[in-house]
């Protein structure tokens, strides 16, 4: 049950970071988009 605990943790982990990622490409775009 411990090992079901840690994986939970780390997709958690992952899946939040894959979100942070998501999100900081989006105004990136925007800005680029804006000097055109």
């Amino acid at each position: 049950m411990k090992i079901l605990r840690i994986f939970g943790l780390i997709g958690l982990v992952i899946y939040t970071i894959f979100l942070m990622m998501a999100c900081g490409r989006g105004p990136e775009n925007d800005s680029t988009s804006n000097e055109f």
